[in-house]
């Protein structure tokens, strides 16, 4: 049983955290990049929604694109004005002592990296790069 729990956004909640891509497994585009500003940059480079049309088109279609994970598993989505962050550590690290638990926060304080994590422990640069490449290519053909 997996449960993850996002705050403000959903973005890693949807990729099942034991499949690694394959990319990871070859280094290739791990190697050929040249440190984590790349995949920054990537994501900062696509922008906001700021005159984009304002409805959930594109994030269903990025979603049906993975098979609609969001489906599969189980979700507690943590909403307010205050607390929501140590809410979510105190809910997530008690789930954690009996069950495979993810977390997703935003914004992160240091490291993009430390938005995700499993079982308290952030996911690793390798990880974080391999699920870019995984939706790269997604993302660029929606957005054509």
């Amino acid at each position: 049983m997996e449960i993850v729990i996002p705050l403000f956004k959903f973005f890693f909640q949807d990729i099942k955290f034991e499949l690694i891509p394959e990319i990871i497994k070859n280094d290739k585009a791990i190697d050929s990049c040249q440190d984590k500003d790349y995949y920054l940059d990537w994501i900062y480079q696509r922008g906001n929604s700021a005159g984009k049309r304002r409805d959930l088109s594109a994030i269903k279609a990025l979603l049906h694109e993975l098979d609609n994970p969001q489906d599969k598993i189980k979700v507690i989505h943590i909403a307010g004005t205050n607390g929501k962050g140590s809410t979510a550590n105190f809910i997530a690290n008690t789930l954690s002592q009996k069950l495979r638990c993810g977390l997703f926060t935003s914004p992160y304080m240091v490291e993009i990296n430390e938005e995700v994590k499993i079982n308290g422990k952030p996911i690793s640069d390798e990880e974080f790069f391999s699920y870019i490449e995984m939706l790269k290519p997604i993302c660029e053909n929606l957005d054509n």
